[in-house]
Formats: structure tokens, C-alpha cells, sequence
């Protein structure tokens, strides 16, 4: 039987309204600050409000603050969502009903099974080479990777092909979530001794766990073709925050207010050198006064890593899917939120117990991912997930199921895991979530994208 989920209706991403809600809070504290000082000038204090008491991690970030001055906001976010021992994400397992957000693997098996029949007609439109590697950005609980190996392994089964070396490789920081992610995927055999985690897989190969994109050409080989999924990973890498003023570009930086303990955003009064990034960008340059962007140093690290994997195979075999929520091609600008207990909160309270996350730049990922003229990439997309769900076949999947659904509780179920994932109203994800593919240049259009299937 398969497996069949009820879970709360909240969301990662937040209506337009409520995201800038969080922000302005913060923003109401705004003020404009100096690089050549290594203190802030704080905002008035008010007396009549208790000093906020900051846990372990707002205290390291006071200090630095108060030691090397205001701090950009890349640097506050990977601290809250990294500290190797007080972060967000490596210390706690943050998805589900327990956590702090659902995702929509935890939603419905039919979300990874499309994505599994997706990457076998990409797999098929390619000639089925025999050695792939799956390979997964923040996996999460390994529910995607789980669904899309299963639906995957079925389809493969039914052309009787020769046996198929497939492999799993997770990008993954957090040991908790890779307990949980071996548990679901193999259940035995873990290898904790080298360099690289290891353990064998229930499809018959080999889990590879590595903690970032640098490590992957160490567990990969050149005649392996990397299929590789990124779903919900971008909108938790750090973004820098710039607005375009009269006197040129310049950076939101992260202050601590000590007389009440408070987090911040000011606007800094000078250019830091991480100004001359949307100065010298003409995507960024040309934007009008005043403009607000979001750039994030990390989506142009890691998509330069794809594009590098999908090259490395020089049959041209290979792809990565991206999916995440965020504007087609605009540059986002001024969309942090933070998400604890299944609801919204300032990002600059309780540091390293709040989710952080950000509209994804689709319109960035592309620009690095064709920038290098020596690797010869396609980019497809953005595509609404509703749309692209639905010409994978979902509806068929969830009647489907709906008519195997054993009562009526199971049949709710199916029919409201289906409607959540792919209708576009305020509660359902089919038109705030996008998906995009990157392939080697010169295939075929892949399904999803406008293209059908080869036989």
C-alpha cells in the first residue's frame, strides 16, 4: 500500500503581505551605519522595555557584532542556519508536523513519483546510461529521494534492461537529518569511519553523504551521469541585501542594539566591497533608484557545481531539476521571513531556532548556470508546479490512487494531498512553487518543459 500522509496546511513560503509585514517590523529600526567605526550608532532606547535575553547563539552574534562592527546579511544567516553546534538546520529535524514546515514530498508520494518519472524520461531520452548517480541537495528526511527512486526503479524494471548501477549521493550538513535520511533509505550497514558516510541502499547500490557541493567530485566518477535534484534548497541559501541609492549601491548590514538586546537591519551610509557585485552586473546596475535586490554569493557557488557535474559526463548525459518557490525571472528584494512552530517570526529573534528563508532568484540560477562558455548548458523554465505536475500526469496518479483509497479517510487524503500540490489558490503551492531544469546543450526539449517522450 502506498504511503499515505495527513499533515497541517502551513507552508515555507508566505503570502506577499505577511513577508513584508516581518520585514518592516524590522526595518522600522533601520539606521544608516558606518564601516569605518566598529560600532553602530544604536537607535534611541526604549526605557520602558525589558532588555530581550538572547540564547547562546545571539550571543555569539552580539559579540562579533560588537567586536568587528555591523554584520552583512549573508554572514547573520549562515550563522543562524549553520553554527556547527547551535544553527537551525544542524541541530534539529525541522520538517513535518513536529518541525517547523512541511514540504511537499510530506504532502503527497505522488509529488516524488512525477519527478521519478520525469528523470527516467530524461534517463530514456538519453540512451539509459548504465552508471548514474542520483545526487540530492538538502535531502530533508529523504522522503523525495525515497518516492523518486521507487517510481524510477519500477519504470527501469519494465524495459528489462541490463542491470543499472545507481547510486545516491546527499548533500547534506546536519547529522541528525542524515540519521534520518540512512534510516529511511537503507536501515543498515552505516559507515561512519571515513572520510564520506557510507552505507548500501535498499535498491541495491551505494548512499554517499557529503556536506557540500566541493565535495562531490570526490564521490563522483567522469563516466557516471549525475541526475540531480535541489528541491527547497536555494531559498535556504544566505543572501546579501543592497539598495540602490543616489550616491550608488549600497548594503543592509545586521546591528545588535545593546541597551535592549535587539537584532537589526541598517542601511549602510558607505560602499562595502560587496558593492561592486550589483554595480558591476548589468542585470543588477540597470535597476531604477531606490531598487532593492537580493544576491546571493552561494545559488551562483552551487549552480556553478551543477553545471560543472553535468559537463563532467562527456556523453552529454545528465540533469538537474530545481525546485522552490520565488518570482520567474524578477530579482527578489526584501523577502527573508523566518518560520518556527508552523507560523511566521522575525528573523532576528530566537537565532538558530527559526527557519530562514528567501524567494529564489530563478533569473541568477540561470545567468550562472549559461556564464561559462565552456560548459554548454540548457535552462529551462521557471515552470508553475501545477502546470509542470500536471503534464507529468498527477491527475491520472491521484485517480488512480483515489480509487484503490481503501475508506473514505484515505480518499480525503489523496484528493486533498492532489489539490494542495497543484491548485493556485492562497492555500495550495501549483502556482508559488517553480520548477527548472538544466541539461546538457543540444538534447531534446524534457517533458514538463514542453517536450514529450521519447520511445
Amino acid at each position: 500500500m502506498f504511503r499515505l500522509k495527513i499533515v497541517p496546511p502551513i507552508r515555507r513560503f508566505c503570502s506577499s503581505s505577511i513577508r513584508y509585514q516581518i520585514i518592516n517590523q524590522a526595518n522600522k529600526q533601520t539606521i544608516s551605519l558606518s564601516t569605518t567605526s566598529t560600532t553602530s550608532t544604536s537607535k534611541t532606547p526604549n526605557h520602558t522595555t525589558p532588555k530581550l535575553e538572547l540564547n547562546k547563539l545571539a550571543q555569539i552574534c552580539a559579540q562579533v557584532i560588537k567586536i568587528t562592527g555591523p554584520i552583512s546579511l549573508s554572514a547573520f544567516m549562515r550563522l543562524c542556519l549553520t553554527h556547527p553546534e547551535l544553527g537551525y538546520y544542524t541541530t534539529r529535524d525541522p520538517l513535518g508536523a513536529k518541525g517547523d514546515f512541511v514540504t511537499s514530498p510530506e504532502i503527497s508520494q505522488m509529488f516524488g513519483e512525477m519527478i521519478g518519472i520525469w528523470l527516467f524520461t530524461v534517463w530514456n531520452s538519453q540512451k539509459k546510461p548504465k552508471e548514474i548517480n542520483l545526487i540530492e541537495f538538502g535531502p530533508g528526511k529523504g522522503t523525495l529521494t525515497f518516492d523518486v527512486i521507487k517510481s524510477f526503479s519500477k519504470l527501469v524494471q519494465t524495459l528489462k534492461h541490463e542491470e543499472l548501477k545507481l547510486n545516491i549521493i546527499l548533500v547534506e550538513t546536519s547529522p541528525i537529518l542524515k540519521q534520518v535520511q540512512h534510516n529511511l533509505l537503507s536501515g543498515k550497514d552505516l559507515d561512519t569511519s571515513k572520510e564520506f558516510w557510507e552505507a548500501p541502499h535498499k535498491w541495491n547500490g551505494k548512499i554517499t553523504w557529503v556536506d557540500t557541493e566541493k565535495d562531490l567530485w570526490e564521490v563522483t566518477q567522469q563516466q557516471e551521469a549525475n541526475y540531480i535534484l535541489a528541491h527547497e534548497f536555494y531559498d535556504a541559501l544566505p543572501v546579501s541585501q543592497f539598495k540602490k541609492t543616489e550616491h550608488g549601491w549600497r548594503e543592509y548590514m545586521v546591528d545588535h542594539n545593546e541597551d535592549d538586546g535587539t537584532f537589526f537591519l541598517g542601511l549602510n551610509s558607505q560602499r562595502t566591497p560587496s558593492s561592486a557585485i550589483p554595480e558591476t552586473n548589468p542585470r543588477y546596475s540597470s535597476q531604477n533608484l531606490d531598487s532593492i535586490v537580493e544576491i546571493s554569493s552561494e545559488l551562483h557557488s552551487y549552480t556553478s557545481e551543477i553545471v560543472k557535474l553535468l559537463d563532467r559526463n562527456k556523453a552529454q548525459n545528465g540533469a538537474a531539476l530545481i525546485v522552490d518557490y520565488g518570482p520567474d525571472l524578477e530579482i527578489p528584494g526584501m523577502t527573508l521571513r523566518g518560520i518556527k512552530n508552523h507560523e511566521f517570526k522575525s528573523p532576528f529573534e530566537d537565532l538558530g531556532e527559526v527557519d530562514l528563508s528567501v524567494d529564489v532568484d530563478f533569473g541568477a540560477i540561470k545567468e550562472s548556470a549559461t556564464s561559462d562558455p565552456s560548459c554548454q548548458i540548457d535552462v529551462f523554465g521557471p515552470v508553475q508546479q501545477g502546470d509542470w505536475l500536471h503534464q507529468l500526469g498527477i491527475q491520472f496518479r491521484a485517480e488512480q490512487l483515489y480509487n484503490k483509497a481503501k475508506n473514505d479517510e484515505e480518499r480525503e487524503i489523496i484528493k486533498t494531498g492532489y489539490h494542495r500540490l497543484v491548485e493556485k489558490d492562497d492555500k495550495s503551492m501549483g502556482h508559488i512553487y517553480k520548477f527548472m531544469a538544466l541539461l546538457p546543450k543540444g538534447g531534446p526539449i524534457p517533458v514538463g518543459f514542453g517536450g514529450g517522450v521519447e520511445e
